[in-house]
């Protein structure tokens, strides 16, 4: 997916190299760790510090969505900030393409975030 993504706020892939023993993926370098860091050492963020950390991860899920992409992994360690504070979310390894009309029915993702209905296969 991320060959032919081009959003400021997704991470940009560069290359991928393959072996018969490994897969290398080479994106760009996020400097500032992720999401989760940041508030495990800050604690709460404050609404002024929070807000464009929101509007820019909203941008890049919009743009996914209005790609046909759904992420399906969408969580704090996945989402990076660079040098400049900018929000640039990864790790595509879940996604798949929509289908107007159509659920993705393959549950997915890290257990700690599902919803309780997903846990309980409801």
């Amino acid at each position: 997916m991320l060959r032919f993504f081009n959003h400021q706020n997704i991470i940009r892939l560069y290359e991928v190299l393959d072996t018969n023993t490994d897969i290398f993926v080479v994106t760009e370098y996020i400097s500032g760790g992720d999401l989760y860091d940041v508030i495990a050492s800050k604690g709460k963020l404050p609404e002024n510090e929070a807000k464009p950390y929101f509007k820019q991860i909203v941008a890049g899920v919009d743009y996914c969505h209005r790609n046909l992409v759904a992420h399906r992994d969408l969580k704090l360690e996945n989402i990076l900030i660079d040098g400049n504070n900018n929000i640039k979310i990864a790790d595509f390894g879940l996604s798949n393409i929509m289908n107007d009309g159509k659920y993705l029915s393959t549950s997915c993702g890290s257990p700690n975030y599902a919803a309780p209905e997903v846990i309980s296969g409801k």
